[in-house]
């Protein structure tokens, strides 16, 4: 099953309801909020009515399911039942992906894949080393290595750090 994207941050906030974010796939998305606000509202949905306020809007961020939250906008939903949530306004982030339009795509994984492999083979271990040290598995070092899985930043850090016993030091030119 292939994991789905999500997103890690949002580089720009632009008026009137635009937001412009960054993947875990490597992609740079534009999302424009304006049509999802315009259709919950036509539908009765008044949670979204501040949002058309830039004021609001503004301080989208992104929650720690990695998807679009206002944490200045806490709702109260009650549930058949009666049950009552008040929570944070948020987005689901499969909706916003189908959405929103592609600016970029980044490609790095290659890059760190080679990085990985010759970090490794320098260090004279195999993949099934590395991926027992770090508490995965072979095949996923090796996906890595040959560019065809996404990994996330903690993931490689610990793939370096108690994998290959090495520091990990990033440089952004």
């Amino acid at each position: 099953m292939k994991k789905l994207p999500r997103i890690l941050t949002i580089t720009k906030v632009e008026q009137p309801n635009t937001l412009y974010t960054l993947w875990t796939n490597g992609e740079e998305r534009k999302i424009d909020l304006s049509p999802v606000i315009a259709s919950a509202l036509s539908a009765g949905d008044t949670r979204f009515a501040p949002l058309k306020e830039w004021e609001v809007f503004k301080h989208a961020g992104v929650s720690d399911d990695n998807t679009i939250v206002w944490h200045n906008l806490i709702q109260t939903i009650t549930l058949p039942g009666g049950k009552v949530i008040t929570g944070a306004l948020d987005l689901d982030p499969d909706t916003l992906y189908q959405d929103s339009c592609l600016i970029n795509k980044l490609s790095t994984s290659p890059k760190i894949g080679l990085l990985l492999k010759t970090a490794r083979e320098e260090a004279g271990l195999s993949q099934e080393e590395v991926a027992m040290k770090s508490g995965t598995t072979r095949n996923y070092i090796s996906k890595i290595e040959t560019g065809k899985a996404d990994i996330q930043l903690n993931t490689l850090y610990r793939l370096i750090k108690l994998g290959i016993g090495k520091e990990l030091k990033l440089s952004i030119q």
